[in-house]
């Protein structure tokens, strides 16, 4: 059921159509917000199989409850410098039209309604191929949320 609403959500363009609540997690300095919708489950960072001739941002697969699933280090895919070993804490268990992916993040802290009056459109300035991930920027306080796009993150 979840993933039939954030179906709906995932052509989202505009303030209005993003509000809505987000898990809030961060990745090396930057935090980042992916629609509730798209979640399945968080899990604590366990053993990766890693798996040659992936994308560099594929970090390789875990066993979750007896189904095999990729996991991708967020902080690469983002074009963040490679973490330290055990710095990344959790997955973010994710549903992707291929099926459940991992995202390795550093911390989820916590879950968050936003409304339209807090969400911009990110700045063609800094919009490029690279991160058309980002669906817009959230204010909160003086904190920036990046909200992402879990399809485009995951083309592979």
């Amino acid at each position: 059921m979840a993933l039939a609403h954030y179906e709906t959500d995932k052509t989202a363009t505009g303030p209005a159509e993003l509000a809505g609540k987000y898990v809030i997690l961060t990745v090396g300095p930057e935090t980042y917000g992916v629609n509730v919708a798209a979640v399945q489950s968080i899990i604590p960072m366990s053993p990766i199989t890693r798996v040659p001739g992936t994308s560099g941002w594929v970090e390789g697969v875990i066993n979750l409850r007896g189904n095999v699933i990729p996991v991708v280090d967020l902080g690469r895919r983002m074009g963040q410098p490679e973490a330290a070993p055990g710095t990344r804490g959790r997955i973010l268990v994710v549903e992707h039209e291929k099926g459940q992916v991992g995202l390795m993040v550093d911390q989820v802290t916590e879950v968050q309604s936003l409304e339209a009056g807090q969400i911009e459109p990110p700045s063609s300035l800094v919009r490029t191929q690279d991160n058309e991930f980002v669906l817009g920027v959230a204010r909160d306080g003086d904190r920036l949320i990046l909200l992402l796009d879990v399809r485009k993150i995951l083309l592979f």
